[in-house]
């Protein structure tokens, strides 16, 4: 067994040299990719026999900021952090701690988690110098294959003074505007055949203002227009990026944050018209 954490991780380096990659699932990605869990099916087995663990013990410089990417104009937020993992020796109760960027982008809620996810996979094969068949540095990102698409550059999205959401109404209201300004620049159209998107997206803005009179009261103080009717494409997109929805568990919900920004929309009208605040 060995003495400290120095001479296990050396024999975790004698067993463990390599790990295999895989194919991404997805056929326009040119690229191979090396998972989390095989780089932790790799090299478990040998810290477990050299009596080595593995743990978060901080997380600082952490970086929120929100872009809007992809065919469909998806808005994406972003997390980058300094992770620091502790691979501990059991058995002499040393350790070493290991400073690790993570940067991980989601479309709902789950930035943070793939951060944390790319952060504990490359302290893995930094301590251990596991070998993948490929350097980063050697291929470009204009390399990757986009399925012969040229991709717009990322835009950005307004953030509020400290980068974190939920955004105050006035925040709001300019992320709107300015979406809906790329929408109109761009002639993006908001495709509806049947009208079901639209009733689903007015229905789901009732929930989220608390009932109609409230949608109205909010929707004028943020476009002037109270009907959705008199709405342009541009608006009605400008609306669906801020929403944010996804499906969780078979239903369709807003964004974490939404609810909290719906609620300060509603008081900042209610008192542009000199009511009382009332909580949604």
């Amino acid at each position: 067994m060995s003495k400290n954490i120095y001479e296990a991780i050396l024999a975790v380096m004698s067993e463990v040299s390599y790990v295999q990659k895989k194919r991404a699932q997805d056929s326009r990605v040119g690229y191979t990719l090396k998972t989390e869990n095989a780089v932790i099916a790799a090299v478990r087995p040998a810290m477990m026999n050299h009596g080595i663990i593995m743990y978060p013990v901080d997380i600082k410089d952490t970086n929120h900021s929100s872009f809007v990417a992809g065919k469909y104009e998806n808005h994406w937020n972003r997390i980058v952090a300094t992770h620091v993992y502790r691979f501990h020796h059991a058995v002499s109760d040393t350790f070493v701690d290991v400073a690790v960027l993570g940067d991980g982008a989601d479309t709902g809620d789950k930035a943070g988690n793939k951060s944390m996810t790319v952060s504990k996979k490359y302290a893995l094969l930094e301590v251990f110098l596991l070998e993948t068949g490929d350097d980063p540095d050697e291929t470009p990102s204009s390399n990757v294959s986009t399925g012969g698409k040229q991709q717009k550059p990322p835009q950005p999205v307004p953030a509020s003074p400290d980068g974190v959401r939920p955004w105050d109404a006035n925040l709001t209201k300019q992320y709107l505007v300015e979406r809906a300004k790329y929408h109109a620049s761009h002639a993006n159209k908001y495709i509806d055949q049947k009208g079901t998107r639209k009733g689903a997206m007015v229905a789901m803005l009732n929930g989220l203002f608390g009932g109609d009179q409230n949608r109205r009261a909010a929707l004028e103080w943020l476009t002037t227009k109270a009907s959705t009717k008199e709405w342009e494409d541009s608006a009605w997109l400008a609306f669906k990026d801020w929403i944010e929805v996804r499906e969780i568990d078979g239903e369709w919900l807003p964004g974490e944050y939404v609810k909290q920004e719906a609620n300060n929309i509603i008081k900042a009208a209610m008192m542009d018209q000199g009511q009382q605040e009332m909580e949604i």
